[in-house]
C-alpha cells in the first residue's frame, strides 16, 4: 500500500473548526501554496495567518465546510468551501484548495473536492464556482459539476447513478457571463465580492485573450500555473483565456443537486 492509499480524509463543519486546526491549515498554505511575484516580493512564499484564514475562509461558519487529508500526523491537503443563496439557486464555492507539493498529481485534490461535494451543505447546491490562478484547480472543480446519468447494473438489473463531470474544455462561458455578477455581488467571501470581473465575457478586457477572470489584486507568481496551462492549451482543453498578473480565473458551473 502506498502512502497516499493510507491517507485519511476528515470532513469538518465550519462551526467545529478549532484554532489548532486553523493553525495547521495556515501553515500548510504558507509552506505549499506558492510564491509571490518577483516584482512584488522576490523569492518569498505567500504566507497565511490564522486571523486572515478565518476572515477569508471561515467568515460564516454555519455555511462552511473544511475537508482535510492527512498521512499519519501530517496534514497534506485541505479544501475550504462555502455556500450561499442567490435567488432560487444555492451556490457552492471552493474558497481554498491546497495540496502539499510532494503529493500533487495523485488525485488528492479530486478526493478532497469529492468529500466537499458529499457534505450536507452541498446536497442542494445548483451552481459551483471557484477563483484560482491554477488551471488544475479549475479542472478539478469542473469534475464536480456536469450531469447525473442513470446506469443499469446488468448482473442484477439494479439501477445506480453516475455523475459525469464537465470537461474543462467544454465550460459554458455564457453561463459564467449570465450568473457571475449576481453570484459575486452577494458572496460572503470578502475577497471575491470586492473583486472586479474582467475579460471579454464582461466587456472589460485588460489584455487581448483575457476571457473570464477576477481582478483580486493577488500578486502570486504565475510560473507554475502557466506551465500547467500550456498542457491544457496544447490539447485544446481550455476556454477561460489568458491570466493577467494579479488576476485569478473565474469559473462558474451549473450542478445538479443530490
Amino acid at each position: 500500500m502506498s502512502d497516499v492509499e493510507s491517507a485519511t480524509f476528515n470532513i469538518i463543519d465550519g462551526t467545529s473548526v478549532s484554532d489548532e486546526q486553523l493553525e495547521a491549515s495556515a501553515q500548510l498554505f504558507s509552506d505549499h501554496y506558492g510564491v509571490w511575484d518577483p516584482s512584488f516580493k522576490p523569492n518569498a512564499r505567500v504566507r497565511m495567518t490564522l486571523r486572515k484564514l478565518r476572515q477569508e475562509c471561515l467568515s460564516d461558519p454555519d455555511r462552511t465546510v473544511l475537508v482535510t487529508c492527512s498521512i499519519g500526523d501530517n496534514l497534506i491537503g485541505q479544501a475550504f468551501a462555502a455556500t450561499w443563496k442567490v435567488g432560487e439557486d444555492i451556490v457552492g464555492w471552493i474558497t481554498q484548495l491546497v495540496v502539499h507539493r510532494d503529493y500533487r498529481r495523485r488525485r488528492i485534490a479530486t478526493c478532497l473536492l469529492q468529500r466537499v461535494r458529499s457534505h450536507r451543505l452541498f446536497s442542494s447546491v445548483t451552481i459551483i464556482g471557484v477563483t484560482s490562478t491554477h488551471p488544475a484547480t479549475c479542472n478539478a472543480v469542473a469534475s464536480l459539476a456536469g450531469k447525473l446519468v442513470e446506469l443499469v447494473l446488468r448482473s442484477d438489473k439494479l439501477k445506480d447513478t453516475l455523475r459525469i463531470g464537465t470537461p474543462i474544455g467544454e465550460v459554458d462561458l455564457e453561463f459564467i457571463r449570465e450568473h457571475g455578477p449576481s453570484i459575486l455581488s452577494v458572496s460572503p467571501v470578502r475577497y471575491v465580492q470586492s473583486a472586479k470581473q474582467r475579460g471579454a465575457l464582461f466587456q472589460d478586457c485588460p489584455d487581448e485573450g483575457v476571457i473570464s477572470t477576477l481582478d483580486t489584486d493577488f500578486p502570486v507568481d504565475h510560473g507554475e500555473p502557466e506551465a500547467a496551462l500550456e498542457t491544457y492549451i496544447n490539447s485544446g482543453r481550455w476556454r477561460l483565456g489568458k491570466l493577467p498578473q494579479r488576476h485569478e480565473y473565474l469559473l462558474i458551473l451549473p450542478m445538479n443537486p443530490h
